[in-house]
C-alpha cells in the first residue's frame, strides 16, 4: 500500500480487492435511502445539494459502500421526517449477533439512586 493513503481509502481499496477476487464484502449496515429518495422524486444531485454533501456520497450510501457518520444519518432522518432505524439498520445476522451483549447493570443496594445522570 502506498504511503499517505487515508484509512478510508485503504479500507475501500481492500474492499475493491475483495470484489475483484470474487470474495464477499461484508455490509453490516443496511439502508433504504435510494427508495426514500425516489419516493420523494429527488435525484442524487438534489438530495446531495439539500444535505450539503457530494452526489458521490449519496451514491456510496445507496449502494452500501459508505456508512454515514451519526450526524449525517440523523440529518437524513430529519430530512425525510422518519425515525433513524427506518432508514438505517444492522444486517439481520449482525443484529442477532450483537443483540443483548451489553452487561446488565449491577443491582444497587440503595435502589435506583445509582441511576442518576449527573
Amino acid at each position: 500500500m502506498k504511503r499517505g493513503l487515508s484509512a478510508r481509502r485503504a479500507t475501500h481499496g481492500g474492499e475493491e480487492m475483495r470484489r475483484k477476487r470474487g470474495w464477499p464484502v461484508k455490509h453490516v449496515v443496511v439502508n433504504r435511502l435510494r427508495e426514500l429518495r425516489q419516493e420523494a422524486g429527488l435525484t442524487q444531485e438534489q438530495l446531495a445539494a439539500d444535505l450539503d454533501v457530494t452526489r458521490h456520497t449519496i451514491l456510496a450510501l445507496e449502494v452500501g459502500r459508505y456508512v454515514p457518520s451519526i450526524e449525517l444519518a440523523l440529518r437524513l432522518a430529519a430530512y425525510f421526517n422518519r425515525p433513524l432505524e427506518t432508514i438505517f439498520w444492522l444486517d439481520p445476522h449482525e443484529d442477532r449477533r450483537m443483540r443483548g451483549q451489553a452487561p446488565l447493570p449491577a443491582p444497587s443496594a440503595k435502589g435506583n439512586e445509582g441511576l442518576r445522570d449527573d
